[in-house]
């Protein structure tokens, strides 16, 4: 907190270089800038809030303007497990709120795609740019039923081919509460692939008890990523956090 009658000052280095935490940061300078921000300011007794490049407003166009330069678009691909099991304890209920928050978490220029395990691989959305045509994954997110296979690993290289295709940077969000079921390929070859895709970080998310982490370590070793525990309970927000750490 600043002494009485010091001015808060901001740099634009935090924008730049705080990608984790950029969502928080625009909504907190958005906030810093309010009517209701100013008069508490001067009620207690502060200067209004304002930065050495002059007057608040302006500076935090030209900040988010230079965070969006250093920025890189983000490309997300979620695999969801969509076997019966996951209407078990609301787990795919949960999957699909969390998938929309993280939708929510991203920012214009991102990119989100959904494949799921249908009757086979299916692209339930693809390539959904934020900002652009949200409203897809929204609809397909509706659509989906606890009432498909277990084809994890091949919803994984389809979404390694995916990314390999589009050239971009992808983060790889595999949801999932039991085995594989059927798949054409195996861990070893989904792993194999991985390792050949340095632009693909898998994030593993084990939900419940039966989930296989054995696998969902292996692909996400393999994508340079992490296995992420969690529960029916607890999916939603922890999807949530993965947009937020974009």
């Amino acid at each position: 907190m600043p002494a009485e009658g010091h001015t808060l000052v901001y740099s634009g280095r935090v924008i730049s270089e705080g990608g984790d935490v950029a969502a928080e940061a625009d909504r907190l300078l958005a906030y810093l800038v309010s009517s209701d921000a100013q008069t508490l300011a001067r009620q207690a007794g502060f200067s209004p809030v304002s930065s050495s490049w002059g007057h608040a407003p302006a500076d935090i166009a030209d900040a988010s303007t230079l965070w969006r330069q250093f920025k890189q678009p983000a490309s997300f691909v979620v695999v969801l497990d969509t076997s019966p099991s996951m209407e078990r304890e609301g787990s795919l209920t949960a999957a699909v709120r969390g998938i929309d928050r993280l939708g929510i978490m991203l920012v214009r220029g991102d990119s989100i795609g959904l494949v799921t395990s249908g009757e086979g691989v299916t692209w339930a959305a693809s390539g959904v740019r934020i900002g652009q045509d949200d409203l897809r994954l929204r609809h397909a997110l509706m659509g989906q039923v606890g009432n498909g296979t277990g084809l994890i690993l091949d919803c994984v290289q389809a979404a390694i081919d995916h990314a390999t295709t589009t050239k971009a940077a992808t983060r790889v969000v595999v949801i999932s509460d039991g085995p594989d079921a059927g798949s054409t390929r195996t861990l070893a070859e989904v792993t194999q692939a991985l390792q050949k895709a340095p632009g693909v970080q898998v994030l593993g998310v084990a939900v419940g008890p039966a989930a296989d982490r054995d696998m969902l370590a292996s692909l996400a070793q393999a994508g340079r990523g992490e296995l992420i525990e969690t529960t029916p309970d607890t999916l939603s927000e922890t999807l949530e956090r993965l947009g937020a750490r974009n």
